[in-house]
């Protein structure tokens, strides 16, 4: 299955936004804001990922992003590891990770995606229901 996210604006303090689709399906998303792939502090470069199952925390069932700098867990030879899809409203919530959300909003003094976690959890059920495909986000920066 091939996802797209197109990154639309990086605001400083407050987060990247974009847009993810997929097959039918769309959602607005929050990312930490580009700080030149600082580990937990920064989005992950643009570019294709594969999504590996991931067990988020140990308790929720996700996918982690791998290439390029990220790896589904920590390596020497990689700056990034576990950076997944999970619910979360604004970019402090974050740490690399990427949120989807059904609107934009203001939460916590932030700019925000709202309904994360049921907008997360209709996306995680599209990528389920077809476990025999890879799965390749290709991720976009704004123009």
């Amino acid at each position: 299955m091939k996802i797209h996210l197109k990154r639309e604006a990086n605001i400083p303090g407050q987060g990247m936004f974009g847009k993810l689709t997929t097959d039918g399906f769309e959602s607005l998303t929050v990312e930490r804001e580009w700080l030149d792939n600082k580990p937990f502090h920064s989005c992950i470069p643009a570019g294709d990922y594969i999504l590996v199952p991931h067990k988020y925390r140990g308790k929720y069932d996700t996918f982690a992003l791998v290439g390029y700098t990220v790896s589904h867990y920590e390596q020497p030879d990689f700056e990034r590891y576990a950076c997944v899809i999970h619910p979360a409203n604004v970019q402090s919530d974050l740490a690399g990770c990427i949120a989807p959300g059904s609107a934009r909003g203001f939460l916590k003094g932030q700019y925000a995606v709202t309904n994360s976690t049921a907008t997360t959890d209709k996306l995680m059920d599209i990528l389920r229901s077809r476990s025999d495909e890879t799965h390749v986000i290709r991720i976009t920066d704004p123009k």
